[in-house]
């Protein structure tokens, strides 16, 4: 995932965290990122704009 954009992180990390929250949350510490941005961007829109 290195080679992948911050906003595809961030949306692929939203998938896994609405998947199955633990695994969410050990990707997200895994790559990196915010979980309280991950959180906050969970609840997705039709458009799939964060």
């Amino acid at each position: 995932m290195a080679c992948v954009i911050e906003n595809i992180r961030y949306r692929h990390a939203a998938h896994c965290y609405l998947a199955d929250p633990e695994y969410g949350v050990r990707f997200t510490e895994a790559a990196g990122l915010s979980m309280d941005k991950v959180k906050e961007l969970s609840p997705l829109n039709q458009e799939g704009n964060y």
